[in-house]
């Protein structure tokens, strides 16, 4: 049970840290949960995150 616990705990964590990114914290986590969370992690550091509007308005 410890082992399935410490999995959840990372997919969560890899959600959390993905929540500001195109697919966001569910595609994430879900993602996560059928592939390692080590994927969705190299995903949320090469992909980055999303901009906000107010960003992309003061930009032009």
């Amino acid at each position: 049970m410890g082992f399935v616990g410490f999995y959840m705990f990372l997919c969560l964590v890899t959600g959390l840290l993905g929540r500001h990114t195109y697919l966001g914290f569910w595609a994430n986590f879900i993602f996560s949960l059928f592939f390692t969370p080590i994927f969705p992690l190299i995903y949320i550091l090469v992909a980055g995150y999303k901009n906000n509007k107010e960003e992309v308005l003061h930009s032009k």
